[in-house]
């Protein structure tokens, strides 16, 4: 089915850990190099090393370096959108909203849906 879409709009808010869901992310992967637009947003607001590695580290727990991008999650996944679509990020969702609200996704649809019409 992806090979036959025109664009990717991706739920980027962190799933069962810290950051983006695997899958989502070779979704993302996959579209951009294809050369097809990525929107992505989340509902978690905030920095991916802080979420990861709390306190400032340089390292998480197991003594892995943390990319320090100040992005919403890992490079590799954001890069794409920020280049060929859009990341909408929703401040102030509250917890038990995160997998609920779809304001993010909504801007996504009217981002893409004016993309494709100009």
């Amino acid at each position: 089915m992806m090979e036959q879409s025109d664009l990717v709009i991706a739920n980027m808010t962190p799933f069962r850990g810290g950051s983006i869901d695997p899958g989502t992310a070779v979704e993302i992967g996959f579209m951009y190099a294809r050369g097809r637009p990525v929107f992505g947003y989340t509902n978690v607001a905030g920095d991916y090393a802080a979420r990861v590695a709390p306190n400032g580290a340089l390292v998480d727990a197991e003594g892995m370096s943390i990319e320090q991008f100040g992005l919403i999650d890992n490079l590799m996944c954001v890069a794409p959108a920020l280049e060929s679509g859009a990341v909408i990020v929703q401040e102030g969702v509250p917890e038990g909203e995160r997998f609920r609200d779809l304001r993010g996704f909504e801007q996504c649809v009217r981002q893409a849906a004016a993309r494709l019409l100009s």
